[in-house]
């Protein structure tokens, strides 16, 4: 099947999706997964159909918690467009991804910028994944531990139970 025709394939799948149970996703992801044009795909639908960067972030997540990786350019895509995301579970998935991903110093930048911005979030457990994305980006950039430290001793006062949750895990991973 060529890229365009494949691509409407999978925008219809996303689409009869909408919203419904993962299991539905996982089994599109099982169905295609094969395809050397999957991920290649869903990134240009996610970089062009915002409706649809909740599943294609699942999709993406899914792999990698299969023990699969992205090759770069297809990561540096997705981090092209990560700015774009409005949806938070997307963004929570994107969050999610941070650790796993190897980032060059572009998608570097996209992730920082990412994190940062969610951090302001009115979402918690958007706010909660984007601390733990500042903990991940501190492996490339270790100058932003004091950064974190301190964001991580003003959620402890000031924070809700979720986002305490995960800052006493960061935590706990820079002690040890």
């Amino acid at each position: 099947m060529t890229k365009e025709p494949y691509r409407y394939e999978l925008k219809r799948q996303l689409q009869q999706w909408g919203g419904g149970p993962v299991e539905n996703l996982a089994k599109m992801y099982r169905a295609h997964v094969s395809d050397p044009n999957f991920f290649e795909e869903l990134v240009r639908i996610y970089s062009s159909v915002q409706a649809f960067q909740t599943p294609v972030a699942w999709l993406v997540k899914h792999h990698y918690s299969q023990g699969h990786r992205l090759p770069k350019d297809v990561i540096e895509a997705l981090m092209a467009c990560c700015h774009t995301v409005e949806a938070w579970p997307a963004k929570i998935y994107l969050l999610q991804l941070i650790p796993q991903m190897d980032l060059s110093s572009q998608s570097l930048l996209r992730a920082e910028d990412l994190v940062r911005s969610c951090l302001k979030d009115s979402n918690t457990f958007v706010r909660a994944w984007a601390i733990n994305g500042l903990h991940a980006l501190t492996r490339y950039i270790p100058g932003l531990t004091s950064e974190l430290l301190f964001i991580c001793q003003k959620a402890m006062e000031t924070e809700t139970a979720a986002i305490k949750a995960r800052v006493r895990k960061i935590l706990a991973e820079m002690q040890a």
